[in-house]
């Protein structure tokens, strides 16, 4: 969503966030149909690369245009790591799982557009349903089961021949303590744990 584009092509089939982008939820009031364009511009992109002298390219793919009709992450692994084992030798599994879920499920300004009344009326934001207290970590267990058997699925069925690496990336947000009193201290280490534990 956040750069291929292409989302009415290749097989590929609507998935939340197309629901809510069409339905103005962005702050932009933008679609992700055409984004970065990455689907078509790929082959241009890697020769920008190339002539810049990196080694690395950081892409993501669309679940809904690999595994059609399905909500099963590690089916979905599976596909990627058979079709593009051969040429991607470092997984992500899932990109910032400690920012989604409140993203999604706390303040409500990602997909699935869900936070507590209390919450939207105090925020402005503007929530369809949902529990704040409770939805974000459930959102964030969820993320965490399907990276732990996506790495399984690869390191039994894929690493073996391919010698890739796979991992989780988090979102690294870092604070530091106003002063060194115990309070500002134990407050910085809690919101670490909390993002980043």
């Amino acid at each position: 969503m956040k750069v291929e584009g292409a989302t009415a092509e290749g097989g590929r089939t609507p998935c939340i966030w197309d629901t809510f982008a069409h339905e103005g939820r962005t702050e932009e009031k933008r679609t992700g149909d055409i984004a970065a364009d990455q689907y078509h511009k790929y082959k241009e992109d890697v020769k920008l690369m190339h002539d810049m002298g990196l080694d690395a390219y950081r892409f993501s793919i669309s679940w809904s245009r690999m595994v059609e009709g399905q909500e099963d992450f590690t089916a979905y692994a599976d596909v990627c790591f058979r079709e593009f084992g051969d040429r991607v030798k470092y997984w992500i599994t899932v990109n910032e799982p400690n920012i989604e879920p409140i993203l999604g499920h706390d303040l409500g300004i990602f997909p699935l557009n869900h936070c507590s009344s209390s919450l939207s009326s105090s925020l402005s934001l503007n929530c369809s349903k949902g529990n704040s207290s409770v939805e974000p970590y459930v959102a964030r267990h969820n993320l965490l089961l399907s990276d732990a058997s996506a790495i399984s699925l690869y390191r039994k069925k894929y690493q073996p021949n391919q010698g890739g690496y796979i991992g989780i990336t988090l979102l690294g947000i870092w604070f530091d303590p106003a002063t060194r009193l115990p309070d500002d201290i134990v407050a910085v280490n809690r919101a670490l744990d909390f993002l980043l534990g």
